[in-house]
């Protein structure tokens, strides 16, 4: 859904998934926003608000970002729910196309390093 519209659909959408995962211990949600020329802020919070994870990323594609913040939710051994908005970060993940940026640390990390499929 677009940001500017449909106000009401997507806070009921938001409140329907908070309601769903209020007490999914493993669930992460995940967002990026521009900021500056050049760069976007990603931040990956659990269902309580606790940030795990808050960064800066070079890029001037929040598509980018989304995918950067997925990657950074994927640290976290305990997490098994990742919620995003983006649904082209979804895609790109789902289709295995995902940016150099957000690749780079799935392969940093030693959890996911041993069970990584290769990515073509």
């Amino acid at each position: 859904m677009h940001h500017e519209y449909n106000r009401a659909r997507r806070q009921a959408r938001t409140g329907a998934i908070t309601k769903a995962l209020a007490h999914a211990p493993g669930a992460t949600f995940v967002d990026a926003a521009p900021y500056t020329q050049g760069t976007c802020f990603v931040a990956v919070a659990t269902r309580n608000g606790v940030l795990h994870h808050a960064t800066s990323v070079t890029t001037s594609s929040a598509e980018t970002a989304e995918e950067v913040a997925i990657a950074l939710a994927t640290l976290d051994p305990t997490c098994d729910t990742i919620v995003c908005d983006s649904h082209s970060a979804l895609t790109n993940y789902s289709k295995g196309r995902i940016s150099p940026q957000a690749l780079r640390i799935l392969y940093q990390a030693p959890h996911c390093a041993e069970n990584m499929n290769t990515l073509t």
